[in-house]
């Protein structure tokens, strides 16, 4: 009966001090980072869980377009491409039925987007018209290995429009970030060793900034989304729970990540969430 008390005192001490050690952990595993000029930590809410109109569910995968200015966003159930504001505010939106289990979009150029779906395992090529509400799909690659039984597939997708480099990821069991060379004659892909697959539970998005050379990868179950530079090292990190970057709650499940061309980066989460951050000069933690 002792024990039995002593182990609940424990625990209930434990769950007291939590956010504390949590707190200090997050502190520690900043310690070495060196932050590049994006200053990831720098980003503070100015949107905060703002529910998507006309989106019920399954919010997914991010992307801004600097010709359309506006953000992309995928649905899988029914599979469709929506379209927001930067506020997110949603526009518009257009059914995909030729592709299953939508869960990641990327813009690449003029009408040109790529979108990923987790249970083909495949980046699949499309013109998408918003003006017309049309698509044409123009090619697919199958990304080996991404095509797994459940939620465990691919999850994100980056474009590095200078060097014509895709940047895809596989969520979880095990991790995998692939970089896809689409200049070579068969797609050469290879996987990037990084340390950030070992930091993450899962990566549920993907974001290439140029300016940086850097990847941003976003990890719903972790709470966090990483930078990481061109050697593959974590450089600098973002929280997502309450009371890190000016969140008064924590963001439910981040799936889909974007910086604008102005530095403002956005995030979606299920089941229809909208969360933009904007940098506070000089601050760096």
């Amino acid at each position: 009966m002792r024990a039995t008390i002593f182990i609940a005192l424990v625990f209930s001490a434990f769950l007291y001090i939590r956010e504390d050690i949590l707190y200090l952990y997050r502190l520690y595993e900043r310690y070495h980072d060196t932050p590049s000029a994006l200053n990831l930590r720098a980003y503070v809410a100015d949107i905060e869980g703002k529910e998507v109109k006309g989106v019920k569910d399954n919010l997914s995968g991010l992307t801004w377009s600097d010709k359309h200015r506006l953000l992309f966003s995928v649905v899988n159930k029914p599979p469709q491409v929506v379209w927001l504001t930067p506020e997110g505010e949603r526009t518009g939106s257009l059914s995909i039925p030729d592709i299953t289990d939508l869960e990641a979009v990327e813009w690449i150029g003029d009408n040109l987007f790529l979108v990923g779906s987790e249970k083909e395992g495949s980046a699949w090529l499309l013109n998408i018209d918003i003006l017309k509400g049309t698509y044409q799909l123009l090619s697919y690659m199958s990304l080996k290995g991404y095509t797994r039984p459940g939620n465990k597939g691919l999850e994100g997708l980056a474009w590095d429009k200078e060097n014509q480099v895709l940047f895809a990821a596989k969520e979880k069991k095990p991790v995998i970030i692939s970089r896809v060379d689409v200049q070579s004659e068969e797609n050469s892909v290879s996987t990037l060793q990084t340390s950030a697959t070992s930091s993450v539970r899962d990566v549920s998005g993907l974001h290439y900034h140029s300016s940086t050379a850097s990847l941003l990868v976003l990890s719903d179950v972790s709470g966090k989304v990483l930078e990481i530079n061109s050697e593959g090292r974590v450089t600098d990190r973002l929280y997502l729970n309450a009371g890190w970057a000016g969140l008064a709650e924590d963001i439910p499940q981040a799936e889909g990540i974007a910086l604008d061309d102005v530095g403002n980066l956005y995030i979606v989460s299920e089941p229809n969430l909208f969360y933009r951050f904007t940098k506070k000069q000089n601050r760096r933690t």
